[in-house]
């Protein structure tokens, strides 16, 4: 066994885890643009001197916070410096260098989903689907496993893990199992992050990638969008152990400190567990459609790991 896959096996076992348009959020995210209308009879004077900067995934929480906060709301790209005035959130690895004491506000697992009528057959094969089975079974033609020769073989969408935290942590989920050759024979849909693979999945239906390894968050978002697209529904599944994508908020300017202890309280929590975010107390409230329970949160690859594992994808790609 190679050293890096040994390396791989290792965390596993201690860890024991159309046009893309209006497939995206509802915001297209782009600076300037503010958060939603308020409930009906509710004013709300929106501060748009104040801005709270999100991630791309983060867009529909970050929009509907924003609405509660009374401050504008605008997409943030990896490499983006932080708002001249309000609080950026985006996965810890993410943040801009220097970023003073980030406070994490909420998490994502990495979950394992895939086009309904496809994952039944998975399941038949599988019991419940998890990276072993899956890792087992990419590559392989659908009709061996009961299915239509149409299919073609068992396809797999990833988003870039050299690109996205998202990337990596599901990269580091699938890699102790698959490796560079069974990566190479199964991938067909990878993007820069995990936002626009599913937004990528959905576009394009089962035609690209049959089951993608992300965060949950992203997932969510796409949930409905994917009705009568691809065979019509999403399935998920949580790994037992797993990593999970870890969001934290840093400030900057006035009132930066009071806008981040403001996105802990219970009613930001409720809108975040209502668009498939889980906040960092909990789920509060009715939880999104299609989230189910998630496995043991694990810790992630170590800095060792996480260049062999972006060694590995690069020599693929």
């Amino acid at each position: 066994m190679s050293g890096w896959r040994a390396g791989l096996v290792g965390i596993a076992v201690g860890g024991v885890i159309l046009a893309t348009g209006w497939f995206l959020s509802r915001s297209n995210g782009e600076p300037g643009s503010t958060a939603g209308t308020a409930s009906p009879g509710a004013v709300v004077e929106v501060d748009e001197s104040i801005v709270l900067a999100c991630a791309h995934v983060l867009i529909p929480a970050c929009d509907s916070a924003a609405e509660i906060l009374g401050v504008a709301s605008q997409r943030w790209r990896p490499g983006d410096p932080l708002p001249e005035e309000g609080v950026l959130v985006a996965p810890a690895a993410e943040l801009p260098a220097g970023s003073d004491s980030p406070i994490e506000v909420a998490a994502s697992p990495i979950v394992l989903s895939g086009w309904r009528t496809r994952w039944q057959l998975l399941e038949r094969e599988c019991g419940a689907v998890d990276p072993g089975c899956l890792a087992r079974l990419l590559g392989s033609s659908w009709s061996s496993l009961g299915g239509s020769d149409s299919w073609g073989d068992v396809k797999l969408g990833l988003a870039d893990p050299t690109r996205s935290e998202s990337g990596l942590l599901a990269w580091a989920t699938l890699a102790p199992e698959l490796g560079a050759e069974g990566l190479a024979g199964a991938l067909r849909l990878s993007s820069t992050d995990d936002a626009t693979l599913m937004a990528e999945l959905v576009q394009f239906g089962d035609s690209r990638a049959d089951v993608v390894i992300t965060t949950e968050v992203a997932v969510i978002g796409q949930f409905r969008n994917a009705i009568d697209r691809g065979d019509g529904r999403l399935e998920l599944a949580y790994p037992a152990a797993g990593p999970w994508a870890t969001y934290a908020a840093v400030g900057n300017g006035r009132g930066a400190d009071d806008l981040i202890q403001r996105l802990l309280s219970e009613e930001i929590a409720a809108r975040w567990t209502a668009v498939g975010l889980r906040p960092v107390g909990g789920l509060v409230g009715q939880a999104a459609e299609g989230m189910g329970e998630a496995g043991e949160r694990s810790a992630g690859p170590d800095q060792t790991t996480r260049e062999e594992l972006t060694s590995v994808w690069e020599d693929f790609t």
